[in-house]
């Protein structure tokens, strides 16, 4: 399955409203406790130029990355700002729900015995 996603169609409304109902309940700590950070979460937010982004206090160095981001900023293609030390991006999107094909056979069989 192929599906088309570019940077700056991210549906921010629905990354507002689950973000933090989807960190919550990440299994790996660091994740589940970082706090989110940036425009979208804090209206009043003194993170610079931040839209999307979480604090995990995890300082990496970002010169590549950082690089990559020039790119996509000076092409408008990037809509969640700026990168500060210590936090990440945090991008969630909705993805369409697949049904097994095992759940769908029982269903079937269910329906033929009816």
């Amino acid at each position: 399955m192929s599906t088309e996603f570019a940077f700056p169609h991210i549906p921010l409304g629905f990354m507002q409203t689950c973000a933090s109902e989807v960190m919550a309940s990440s299994p790996i700590t660091y994740v589940r406790d970082a706090q989110l950070r940036g425009s979208l979460f804090q209206p009043d937010s003194t993170v610079s130029g931040l839209v999307s982004g979480v604090d995990t206090n995890f300082f990496v160095n970002h010169e590549d990355p950082l690089r990559a981001l020039t790119w996509l900023q000076g092409q408008d293609l990037w809509p969640l700002g700026n990168l500060p030390d210590g936090l990440e991006f945090l991008l969630v999107f909705e993805a369409p729900r697949r049904r097994s094909r095992s759940l769908s056979r029982r269903r079937a069989q269910v329906g033929e015995t009816s």
